[in-house]
């Protein structure tokens, strides 16, 4: 590592190759976070069909709106 470059505020400034590497892990982060969230909204969906199919059995129709309100 050579000379390094500071902000008047004192901050370091990253290096051309610092910048890409935390870009590279915000990337892999982004996609992880994308794929925890896609699992969850897949086990969701599959809850919901369990408990959809659940009221069927017990002859309610989960599809149709009950507005007794």
């Amino acid at each position: 590592m050579g000379l390094r470059w500071f902000t008047l505020a004192g901050e370091l400034i990253p290096e051309p190759t610092e910048k890409v590497v935390a870009a590279t892990e915000r990337a892999i982060l982004a996609e992880k976070n994308a794929k925890e969230a896609q699992q969850e909204a897949t086990e969701a969906k599959r809850k919901a069909e369990k408990l959809a199919e659940r009221l069927r059995q017990l002859g309610i129709n989960p599809d149709e709106s009950d507005d007794n309100s």
